[in-house]
């Protein structure tokens, strides 16, 4: 069995804040929106935007139309306990968003 020090314990910490000024993943909160994420949703931004933007597709929710008159309605998991957020796409396309934060 490996003894610890504080030698070995000091390393582990400075090893963490190395770590700590690597770049941050490009998604904030992952399988969540958090409300900078939901301010960043812009009409006519894609679904893959969207996806990649909050880390997440989303529920399907509602669809409605056909071909690319197509309007659904995803729904995401807002990163607070009782919140909400869903986006509108025509086409493909965000065209309404709604949060509750």
């Amino acid at each position: 069995m490996k003894k610890i020090t504080k030698l070995s314990i000091a390393g582990l910490v400075i090893a963490g804040l190395v770590g700590a000024v690597a770049p941050l993943p490009a998604v904030a909160s992952p399988g969540c929106v958090d409300q900078s994420e939901f301010k960043k949703i812009k009409n006519g931004m894609t679904k893959a935007r969207v996806a990649k933007l909050v880390g997440t597709k989303g529920e399907l929710f509602s669809a409605a139309g056909s071909g690319r008159f197509k309007f659904e309605v995803r729904s995401y998991d807002a990163c607070t306990e009782f919140g909400i957020v869903s986006v509108g796409f025509m086409g493909g396309k965000v065209e309404s968003k709604t949060g509750v934060f």
